[in-house]
């Protein structure tokens, strides 16, 4: 699954949305400090010289860029560094997809203890499946496909039992 943006749009087709995610900040409170809030934790993270670590994947660094346009972004190729720098306090927060910064704050044993998602309601990440952009009955047949699978209730197992596995609702 990929984000649907629009600039992926000019080289594939997107079948319709599977899931919808978010670009959701985790950070570590006590770094965040009353002082440096200045009202929300989203306008902290948005402040000049803070460090806001982002995946290598193109719509997440899109995001961050947009979300925090004051802040200097830096990118990451591995979750364990990008996490560590997180714990350090090298950087103040990282910005990823809901599900993977669940799944990624996992595998660091500290991680799950100092830091906190901040869950968002105001970035929607729809995902699908893209292909070629000449193969349109491939794709109206994959919207077809997906439209059954949805009435059936198969999808929303599928992504629980498939991409969801590592999500807290399932432990």
């Amino acid at each position: 699954m990929l984000s649907t943006t629009l600039e992926r749009s000019k080289k594939v087709l997107f079948t319709d949305s599977l899931r919808n995610s978010s670009a959701d900040p985790a950070y570590q409170p006590s770094q965040v400090s009353p002082a440096k809030r200045k009202g929300d934790t989203l306008t902290a993270l948005n402040s000049k010289g803070v460090k806001i670590g982002s995946c290598l994947e193109p719509s997440y660094v899109s995001f961050a860029k947009d979300d925090f346009y004051n802040a200097i972004i830096n990118q990451y190729e591995s979750w364990t560094l990008w996490t560590k720098d997180v714990l350090s306090g090298k950087i103040l927060a990282l910005l990823y997809d809901n599900i993977e910064v669940k799944t990624g704050t996992r595998q660091i044993p500290d991680a799950a203890i100092y830091l906190q998602t901040l869950i968002r309601t105001d970035r929607n990440d729809p995902l699908a499946m893209a292909v070629h952009w000449e193969d349109t009955h491939l794709n109206a047949w994959l919207n077809q496909y997906l439209k059954q699978i949805r009435i059936e209730g198969l999808l929303n197992q599928w992504i629980t039992k498939y991409i969801e596995k590592d999500d807290w609702r399932n432990q």
